[in-house]
């Protein structure tokens, strides 16, 4: 089962801080992990993402701003040609979704279109 929670912009706070559903974002561990042994370095995951989570470096993705991934995406996990793209499971994010503390919440990068 997929879940998935954003529907606007990732808010900020006065300080500057993302917040989703009132979590600062910095809290939450939502981003993604390339496993280097399936990797083929086709840079499909740097391309698709429009949040700026991953850049080239010599050649290969690497995840350079994971705070920007936006949570419950998973869209280059499912461009990834050869699976090498794994996010935080959903039992964390229905975890996430009892802990909320607003109905303040954020949006699809629409990368994905879901």
């Amino acid at each position: 089962m997929f879940y998935f929670f954003n529907s606007k912009p990732m808010s900020q706070k006065s300080d500057n801080k993302k917040v989703w559903y009132g979590i600062p974002r910095d809290e939450i561990d939502w981003r993604p992990t390339i496993d280097t042994e399936k990797c083929i370095a086709c840079l499909t995951c740097v391309n698709f993402c429009k949040q700026g989570v991953f850049a080239e470096a010599d050649g290969k993705p690497k995840v350079v701003n994971p705070q920007n991934c936006v949570v419950g995406c998973r869209g280059c996990e499912t461009v990834c040609p050869m699976g090498a793209i794994s996010h935080p499971t959903d039992e964390y994010l229905k975890e996430l979704e009892k802990w909320k503390k607003s109905d303040e919440i954020s949006d699809c990068c629409s990368s994905c279109k879901l």
